[in-house]
C-alpha cells in the first residue's frame, strides 16, 4: 500500500457512510413540508404554520454518523503512520495524529508530538493544523472541523450522538418576490420540533393573506451537541461535509501531501 492510500481508503469509506445516511433521510423530508397547516390565531391575530407529520427518528442514523466520524478520525491516524515512516521511525499502535483540546488555563501548552516522529519540520506542520492555530472560524477553535471531529468521535465512543427530531432550515425559506411587500413580519422556528409545533409566524398587519401564499418552508435533520459550552445545532449533512472537506483538502492535501511527496487529491463535494 502506497503513501496516503490508507488515509484515502478511510476518507472514501466515510463518504460512503455519509451518502448512506443522506439516502435514508432525504425521502422523509418532503412529507414533512407537505403536512404543514395554516391557522389564523393569537392576539393580535397572525397566521401560524404548524407541522402535522414528523418521521420516527431511527437510532441507526446516529450509528451511521458515528461510523462516518470513526473513519474520518482513522484517516488522520493513518496519516500519522505515514509521517512516522517519513521520519525514519517505525509506526506502531501509539502512532496517533494529535488534536489539541481546549486549554485549562492560560498556561502555554506543550508542542504536539507523534510517537515515532523525530523530524521537527514534520512536527511543525502537524502543529500548524491544530485547532488553536486556526484563523478561519470566528467562533474560535471550538468551531474548527478538526476539533469538532475529535469531540464528536470521543462522544460517539460512549453514547449515540443526538440528532434532533426535525428543525426548520432557515436557509430554505425564500419568500416569493410578489409576497415580500405584503408580509412585513415573518419569522420561523429554528428549534427541534414536535408534531403540532408552530414552525412559522406571519403578521400581515391585519391584511388578509392569500390562501396560495407559500413561504417555502424546508426542513432538515440537525446534530444537537454541546462541546466546551459551544452548542452545535446545524444540519448533520453540513457538519459532515465540513469535516470531510477540511481533513481531505485543507489538512491532508494542502499540508501533508507535499511533504510526503504525493499528488494532492480532491474528491469533490461529499454527497453524490
Amino acid at each position: 500500500m502506497g503513501v496516503l492510500d490508507g488515509s484515502y481508503v478511510k476518507l472514501d469509506r466515510a463518504r460512503a457512510h455519509a451518502n448512506d445516511l443522506k439516502r435514508r433521510i432525504d425521502p422523509l423530508l418532503k412529507p414533512v413540508s407537505d403536512s404543514i397547516v395554516r391557522d389564523h390565531e393569537g392576539d393580535p391575530p397572525q397566521y401560524v404554520y404548524r407541522v402535522q407529520r414528523l418521521p420516527v427518528m431511527d437510532p441507526e442514523w446516529s450509528a451511521i454518523l458515528g461510523d462516518f466520524l470513526t473513519n474520518m478520525r482513522a484517516s488522520l491516524d493513518y496519516l500519522a503512520h505515514d509521517l512516522v515512516k517519513l521520519s525514519g521511525g517505525k509506526p506502531g499502535r501509539h502512532s496517533k495524529f494529535p488534536i489539541v483540546g481546549l486549554p485549562k488555563d492560560d498556561t502555554p501548552r506543550n508542542p504536539v508530538r507523534i510517537t515515532g516522529v523525530t523530524d521537527e519540520a514534520i512536527l511543525d506542520v502537524v502543529e500548524s493544523v491544530q485547532p488553536d492555530r486556526d484563523q478561519y472560524f470566528s467562533a474560535g477553535h471550538v468551531a474548527n472541523p478538526l476539533y469538532l471531529l475529535n469531540e464528536l468521535v470521543n462522544t460517539d465512543k460512549h453514547r449515540l450522538l443526538i440528532l434532533v427530531v426535525f428543525a426548520l432550515d432557515p436557509m430554505g425559506v425564500a419568500l416569493p418576490v410578489e409576497d415580500r411587500a405584503n408580509v412585513p413580519h415573518f419569522r420561523i422556528s429554528v428549534e427541534p420540533l414536535k408534531i403540532g409545533d408552530p414552525v412559522a409566524w406571519v403578521d400581515t398587519g391585519g391584511r388578509p393573506l392569500d390562501r396560495k401564499f407559500d413561504p417555502r418552508l424546508a426542513f432538515d435533520v440537525r446534530l444537537d451537541e454541546t462541546t466546551s459550552g459551544y452548542r452545535i445545532l446545524r444540519s448533520v449533512f453540513d457538519v459532515m461535509g465540513m469535516i470531510h472537506y477540511w481533513i481531505e483538502s485543507m489538512v491532508i492535501a494542502e499540508r501533508f501531501a507535499p511533504i510526503l511527496g504525493v499528488e494532492r487529491r480532491y474528491s469533490g463535494p461529499l454527497f453524490d
